[in-house]
This record gives C-alpha cells, sequence and structure tokens, in this order.
C-alpha cells in the first residue's frame, strides 16, 4: 500500500520512507506546454493576472475540498448535508451530486496517496464504479474554467491521469481500465462535464507520461550537477 509515503503541505511534496519523490502535477508542468499561459499574462498584465490566477485558485481548492468530502461522506455511507456548505460552493457541488446519483454505483477510493516503482508519487482524486461497468474508473476532478477554444479534454490530463492509474494499480491492485475528468467549471456553477478518455489511450498516455517523467529525471540531475542552476530535484 502506501507505507511510509508522506506528503508535506507545506513544501507540497512527497517523501517515501525519507526519500524525496516527485509529485505527478509536478513532473508533468516542468513539460506542459505554458504559451496560452503566457499570452494570458501579457494580455491581463502582471499585476492583474497574479490577482486573477490566485483568486482562481482559492475557489478551484475550495470546490475541490467540498466534493472530496461528498465523496468520502458517500463511500463510508455517511450522511452528507449540502446546505451546510457555504453559499458559493452550493451550486458546484448539487451539480456534482446530481452527476454522481445518475451516474455512480460504488466508491473505490477517494484522495488517496499512491507512489510508483518507477520513481513519483501524487493523490489521485477517486476511483469510481459508474452505472454502466462493474469496473472501477480512475476519475479526475477538475475546476478549471471551460473555454470551447481549449480541448476538451485537455492533453495534459491524459498524462495525469494515466500515472495515478499505474501507481493504483501498483500499489493497491486496483485495476482502473477506464479513465476521465470530472470537470466541474469554476465559470459555469451546477455544470458537470464529463470527459472519458478512449481505453485504446491508456498505453501510448502511459509512454507520453514517462518521457515527462524522463524529462523531468533528466532536468533535475543537470541541475544537481551544475552549481547555481537551481531547479528542485
Amino acid at each position: 500500500m502506501t507505507t511510509g509515503l508522506v506528503f508535506n503541505e507545506r513544501q507540497h511534496s512527497y517523501h517515501l520512507n525519507g526519500v524525496r519523490l516527485p509529485g505527478v502535477t509536478t513532473i508533468i508542468g516542468a513539460s506542459d506546454d505554458k504559451s496560452g499561459l503566457l499570452k494570458w499574462y501579457g494580455d491581463n498584465g502582471w499585476a492583474k493576472a497574479n490577482k486573477m490566477r490566485d483568486a482562481a485558485a482559492v475557489l478551484g481548492t475550495r470546490i475541490h475540498a467540498a466534493i472530496e468530502r461528498f465523496n468520502i461522506a458517500i463511500g463510508a455511507e455517511e450522511p452528507y448535508d449540502l446546505y451546510t456548505l457555504e453559499p458559493d460552493l452550493l451550486p458546484y457541488v448539487e451539480g456534482y451530486a446530481q452527476w454522481f446519483n445518475a451516474n455512480v454505483r460504488e466508491v473505490v477510493a477517494v484522495e488517496q496517496m499512491v507512489w510508483s516503482e518507477h520513481g513519483y508519487a501524487g493523490t489521485l482524486d477517486a476511483a469510481l464504479v459508474l452505472m454502466d461497468d462493474p469496473a472501477p474508473v480512475l476519475v479526475d476532478l477538475k475546476s478549471s474554467k471551460f473555454n470551447p477554444q481549449y480541448p476538451n479534454p485537455r492533453p495534459i490530463w491524459r498524462l495525469q491521469s494515466s500515472a495515478y492509474q499505474v501507481a493504483l494499480l501498483e500499489r493497491t491492485g486496483i485495476a482502473c481500465t477506464r479513465r476521465a475528468v470530472v470537470q466541474v467549471p469554476s465559470n459555469d456553477p451546477g455544470t458537470v462535464k464529463f470527459h472519458e478518455f478512449e481505453r485504446s489511450s491508456n498505453r501510448p498516455d502511459w509512454e507520453g507520461f514517462l518521457a515527462a517523467l524522463k524529462l523531468y529525471q533528466w532536468n533535475a540531475s543537470l541541475a544537481r550537477s551544475t552549481p547555481g542552476q537551481g531547479g528542485t530535484p
């Protein structure tokens, strides 16, 4: 299981028996295309963009935490009172609850820390059994804004879900043959968008993540061997 794996929230880092492991989002972020983000900063200006980014991050964290509590309560068969939520969070969780009740049969895992023999760690959002298939689905929750100009699901989400899919299988034996993103857009309260990846993409997406991991490890080793270059191994 995940014995020995510790998450340091302040540093946002994972340690396995004292050894630091890079997180899935850190690995992917190091190779993600930042051109759209840079354009957005250019359009809005540094100060305004930072303020907007920080506000979006706070709201996204709050939405994620509220839905996490919902999944945990349902998985433990405990009552969950939506109306104890802060008013601005209510429509997001109501929308998710409606989607959940119509589509989900069982909660298999929620916010589970995992690590892989390949040298990375992370915390997956959920593994759920849907009504249409007895096999669990690896689910990643996103609260990012929905923008029809961007591809949905976004390519980078494929690598993230693949990394969790493999690590969950290694640590628990839970085989999620399906991967999906449940998007609760912060700019459209009450809406839920379900994006499922083709099963045929499991292998190529995993190979894509391994390539990102290899690049991250190469950059980290270069930073360690080059004084003054910085970098976080």
